[in-house]
């Protein structure tokens, strides 16, 4: 099934179910000028995509993560500068990175923790959201993974 007309172009779709058997997607799309994040979810039919972003900016790279109580994004904003950006579905967007060279941003959550992992330059960059938590450092490479288990947050990569 179609979510998506992709006129000109929809990349990059994520997946996440929740807790109450709804699927979620988010995809970057080109709007004429630069692309876009948007949204559709699955219970039992596809609800009409939605902007999750707008402006003048570009943003790309979209990761989410569904809990049973709310849906989780992170993407890259490609503005002035850079930077690694946040929203629950239902807020504002906030940044998680200050400018810098940014990629490959990634969400998970569980039992009301948030986290987020990213690279940054030839460094993985981890902060928690949910309790609210500084970026750090937690390594080298690149293509972070992130999960949540109890209480505990876990952060791989591929490293040279």
């Amino acid at each position: 099934m179609v979510i998506s007309s992709g006129i000109p172009d929809s990349i990059n779709p994520s997946l996440a179910a929740d807790g109450r058997d709804v699927l979620h997607a988010v995809w970057f799309q080109f709007d004429g000028r630069v692309y876009q994040v948007r949204y559709a979810r699955f219970d039992g039919r596809w609800s009409a995509p939605r902007s999750v972003t707008s402006g003048e900016a570009e943003h790309t790279n979209v990761a989410l993560d569904a809990g049973a109580r709310a849906v989780h994004l992170v993407w890259e904003e490609h503005g002035a500068a850079r930077h690694v950006m946040y929203r629950r579905l239902d807020g504002a967007a906030v940044r998680l990175s200050g400018p810098g060279d940014v990629h490959d941003p990634v969400i998970a959550s569980s039992g009301g923790r948030v986290v987020a992992a990213w690279r940054e330059g030839d460094r993985i960059m981890f902060r928690q959201i949910q309790p609210a938590g500084p970026a750090r450092v937690v390594g080298a490479g690149s293509a972070p993974a992130v999960a949540v288990n109890r209480d505990v947050a876990y952060v791989a990569w591929t490293s040279a």
